[in-house]
């Protein structure tokens, strides 16, 4: 019985990351923090590039900025949602893998609910933590050149304009 509830919410969660992925199509945010040489700044929107400009979007007051190349050591660019999917993921697979092994062990619902449990807790830590370093660096180091580079090719694609 607790095998064919294992497989069963397997399938639903397989079932379910397959039917999200057929939704309808929208445009992915990406958040961007610029360092000017200092630290980063606040994390904003990426609204739109040109080859020598970045308009990024205030997160709460929705103005746009405009940042020249000029000004720009570094870009990390981020998509929305990274860390609560890489959390969720990690989770559920790692409550998955603990039940798993725990009911395997015995077959005891008590060493397999401490397996998910365990699972759980681990499984949402490296999920966490990978989510939070899921990021893109571009170094531009004040350069136009190098700054048109990464516009045409990486940047452009990822803005919501």
């Amino acid at each position: 019985m607790k095998t064919k509830i294992f497989l069963l919410a397997v399938s639903l969660l397989i079932y379910g990351i397959g039917f999200s992925q057929s939704g309808t199509p929208h445009k992915k945010i990406y958040y961007a923090r610029i360092n000017n040489g200092d630290d980063y700044g606040p994390k904003r929107i990426l609204y739109d590039v040109t080859d020598s400009t970045v308009f990024l979007q205030d997160i709460h007051s929705h103005s746009i900025e405009e940042v020249s190349c000029r000004e720009i050591e570094k870009i990390q660019i981020k998509k929305k949602g990274t860390t609560g999917l890489s959390t969720a993921i990690g989770a559920v697979s790692g409550t998955a893998l603990g039940y798993g092994f725990g009911l395997s062990s015995e077959h005891d619902y008590l060493n397999s609910t401490a397996g998910a449990v365990v699972g759980l807790i681990s499984g949402t830590a490296i999920g966490l933590t990978m989510g939070i370093s899921f990021h893109k660096s571009f170094i531009i180091n004040k350069d136009w050149q190098v700054f048109k580079y990464y516009s045409v090719n990486d940047l452009k694609q990822r803005c919501q304009q």
